[in-house]
């Protein structure tokens, strides 16, 4: 099944329950994120703000088709970084 943008931030809104609009942007890397409509939050997405140290960790340890956990996972911009990295045949499990 394929959702459209609007429908995706309809069941995300209905299953989060969130307090804030969700809108979509793009970060550094022309990813496109969900996003909250907290200024805070969709500056650091859009910046692809993330720590130097944190991601060299990830890039030089994460290898394709490991199963993955990001603990404290926020909104999954690390999650999405070792995404990438697991591939396919991967797994990542992100817990906030």
């Amino acid at each position: 099944m394929s959702l459209s943008k609007q429908d995706l931030i309809k069941h995300v809104k209905e299953l989060t329950q969130t307090k804030y609009e969700l809108f979509w942007t793009k970060n550094t890397n022309g990813m496109d994120l969900l996003v909250p409509d907290d200024k805070a939050i969709a500056a650091a997405v859009k910046a692809d703000v993330r720590e130097p140290g944190e991601l060299e960790l990830i890039r030089n340890t994460i290898k394709p088709g490991q199963i993955v956990v990001d603990a404290g996972a926020c909104i999954g911009q690390y999650a999405l970084e070792m995404a990438g990295l697991v591939g396919p045949g991967g797994k990542v499990i992100a817990v906030e």
